[in-house]
């Protein structure tokens, strides 16, 4: 049995297309053993010697809070090649809408024996295939978002259709941790080796910017900027929301940003922000700890240093905390346009108003 037979992920973007990739790295890997696990899908293709089909099959695993959801077809066909010994090392072709943070738990999670499938085989790199000429198009689709947290999740990106200054500084400011390839090599898993094996927790902290909340100041480099935006003092809910609209000029050269925040209207709720090229959502992520009784907050030091590390005397654990990337935009002038949507000083003093504001969120719902 060979030890943790290395595995790299080829995913799909809307707009591109991976089995080339696939393909491509298969031919220019020689002589070394290499097998494909492949979508179930053209028969002549998936008959050749080397790629395995599949039909995702997804099961749950571990009971109850910690029972999880991976891939069960990964996890019998990647325990039967690495029995076997038939490969050096798998390909796992992941289209476009597949799952890649399920997909990244089939194997770091203890199934129903305790088995965990990297104890035989780790995936080495996710490597992500993007349409760089329409990439900038792409982000303002529907499919954005998707787009967006692929490009983090990624170790290595290639570039089909042209690798762009444009399309490659927009990959560099969403992932400064790829590396980037046009499609004009001749691409083999030499070329898409990783240094390190690829790491969920890492990736995860890229598709949440906490990755741009961690650095200690704001980057600026080649038109890329990454900074946070902080502050106590709630948003008015009216500006915010202003701010917030589709096509507003201020978010103009806005890739992505994401974040907690909170709006006067609704002192009690945590805001969710989630844009993408423009396209923004907001949503309820649950209460603020300052508008819970104490008697029913956990009792646990832990909790306690953590909620003492970041109390205000007036606003308690209530903060406005937003991770931003731009091309284009410098910091100080996207963090001006969320602050000119902080209360003012006159409005900060008479929070007997503020409930009585109008609050254009769809969030939380009446009675909540």
């Amino acid at each position: 049995m060979i030890e943790q037979l290395p595995v790299t992920v080829v995913a799909g973007t809307p707009g591109s297309d991976e089995t080339w990739l696939v393909d491509r790295v298969r031919a220019f890997s020689n002589p070394r053993r290499v097998t494909a696990i492949v979508p179930m899908r053209r028969r002549e293709r998936t008959r050749s010697p080397g790629l395995l089909p599949t039909t995702p099959r997804l099961v749950r695993l571990g009971k109850g809070c910690s029972c999880c959801t991976v891939r069960g077809d990964l996890l019998t066909k990647v325990r039967r090649i690495a029995s076997e010994d038939t490969a050096d090392h798998i390909l796992i072709q992941a289209p476009t809408h597949a799952d890649l943070v399920t997909l990244a738990k089939t194997f770091t999670v203890a199934d129903d024996r305790g088995e965990v499938l990297s104890s035989v085989a780790r995936i080495q790199g996710v490597v992500l295939v993007v349409n760089g000429r329409s990439l900038r198009g792409d982000l303002q689709t529907s499919d954005g978002h998707l787009l967006v947290e692929r490009i983090q999740l990624a170790d290595v990106i290639v570039l089909c259709g042209g690798a762009t200054h444009d399309s490659v500084a927009t990959v560099r400011a969403l992932n400064p941790h790829a590396r980037v390839h046009g499609d004009g090599n001749d691409l083999s898993l030499e070329e898409l080796r990783t240094d390190e094996a690829f790491d969920l927790a890492s990736a995860q902290r890229r598709t949440s910017l906490a990755d741009v909340l961690d650095e200690a100041h704001s980057v600026h480099v080649d038109g890329v900027t990454r900074c946070a935006f902080r502050a106590r003092r709630p948003f008015h809910p009216r500006r915010l929301h202003a701010l917030l609209q589709p096509g507003h000029p201020a978010w103009r050269d806005l890739l992505c940003a994401r974040g907690a925040f909170w709006v006067a209207s609704r002192p009690e709720a945590v805001g969710l922000l989630d844009a993408v090229a423009g396209r923004t959502t907001t949503s309820l992520g649950g209460s603020w700890w300052a508008a819970v009784p104490v008697e029913q907050r956990p009792t646990g030091a832990a909790f306690r240093r953590q909620l003492e590390a970041i109390w205000h005397p007036v606003y308690g654990d209530r903060m406005q905390e937003i991770a931003l990337v731009s091309l284009g935009s410098d910091a100080s002038s996207l963090r001006a346009h969320l602050e000119g949507c902080l209360l003012t000083d006159d409005e900060c003093s008479q929070p007997e108003l503020w409930s009585s504001w109008h609050h254009p969120f769809p969030w939380p719902e009446e009675g909540r």
